[in-house]
């Protein structure tokens, strides 16, 4: 599972495996890491509250931003003539 650390000092979890280096995870402030539990649990993170799970981005939401952002509308040049 994927996971940003978002404590404030760096911390050794003994019992997580960073999956990046196949060590044991030293987390690093808002740094993301790939995480699995010792005990073999991919879905595990650390459950102490300092850590933000990262979805994952489908291509098909990121084509859907895509969209989104050319559908936004931007001002134009254009001169409005009025009487006057």
């Amino acid at each position: 599972m994927s996971a940003t650390y978002n404590g404030d000092y760096v911390l050794i979890y003994p019992d997580h495996v960073d999956l990046s280096t196949n060590t044991t995870l030293v987390a690093v402030p808002g740094e993301s890491y790939d995480v699995r539990a010792c005990n073999g649990n991919i879905a595990a993170i650390p459950d102490d509250g300092r850590w933000t799970v990262l979805v994952p981005t489908t291509s098909k939401e990121v084509k859907k931003d895509a969209v989104k952002a050319a559908d936004v509308v931007t001002p134009t040049d254009e001169r409005v003539e009025t009487s006057g």
